[in-house]
């Protein structure tokens, strides 16, 4: 298809006169768009294949003086850019525990936008963006597989927080509180699992001034894996200036989350 050159005019101020034919598109979006002998239509080509590009109304902007056309820019493809988004955000907080779930969906749908933002910019040349969805396409089954590890990650979180927070039944007792000749504060019991299940503990315990509520220490202890119906002793030591102190035990947890994870 080869373009009808159009008759010149003298007039500046008025858009040249067009005989109805295909002519070099003036947005330069596409190869050729059809002039109906009166406007621009929508009705363009690119190596021979037709589509369509409606034009705004003239009370959009400027017109362009050559061609009596009001003022346009290349169109950005919102799929690509959606999908770009929505897989690099997968990528960066996937691995986050909870915020993970969501990553997961923002991958999957990163890679159904990227596609269809890709098919988008085959059919429409014209659009920016194919460079986001082709990365989109790319970076989205990374973001599900840390978004993956984040799904693990909160599943431990979630152990660890309630092996803390849930210790079962238990009952506390006290053997020794005193301080010894080389002022040194001993704090020691036991801890029975009245538990149906095995269980840790991790105490916190205070050292007061005698015959008040003032705390002058704090120090804590362990205890693992106590079986149910089982008595474990634990001991606390902590050095000290004074000669006589009170003893008290303020919390009994579990185990402090990943406390015991390797280094």
């Amino acid at each position: 298809m080869e373009p009808t050159p159009a008759p010149n005019s003298n007039a500046v101020s008025r858009p040249p006169l067009y005989a109805a034919n295909w002519y070099p598109d003036p947005t330069r979006r596409f190869e050729y768009r059809y002039h109906n002998g009166q406007s621009w239509t929508g009705d363009v080509a690119v190596g021979g294949q037709r589509f369509h590009d409606p034009l705004p109304s003239s009370s959009a902007g400027p017109t362009n003086a050559a061609f009596g056309l009001p003022h346009t820019q290349s169109s950005t493809n919102r799929k690509a850019v959606a999908a770009f988004i929505l897989a690099a955000g997968s990528l960066v907080v996937g691995w986050v525990p909870f915020i993970a779930a969501l990553a997961v969906v923002g991958a999957v749908l990163a890679f159904i936008f990227g596609i269809s933002g890709v098919r988008v910019a085959r059919r429409n040349p014209h659009l920016t963006g194919r460079g986001l969805a082709v990365a989109a396409v790319i970076l989205a089954p990374l973001g599900l597989a840390v978004a993956g590890f984040g799904i693990w990650f909160t599943v431990q979180v979630v152990h660890e927080f309630d092996t803390f927070a849930y210790v079962g039944q238990y009952s506390v007792a006290t053997t020794r509180c005193d301080v010894d000749g080389s002022s040194v504060a001993h704090f020691d019991g036991t801890i029975t699992n009245d538990s149906p299940n095995t269980q840790s503990y991790h105490l916190e315990v205070e050292f007061l001034r005698f015959g008040t509520t003032n705390t002058l220490y704090i120090a804590n202890t362990d205890v693992a894996n106590v079986r149910p119906g089982e008595t474990a002793r634990w001991s606390v030591q902590h050095a000290v200036d004074l000669p006589k102190l009170d003893c008290r035990i303020s919390a009994v947890t579990g185990p402090l989350p990943f406390a015991n994870a390797s280094p």
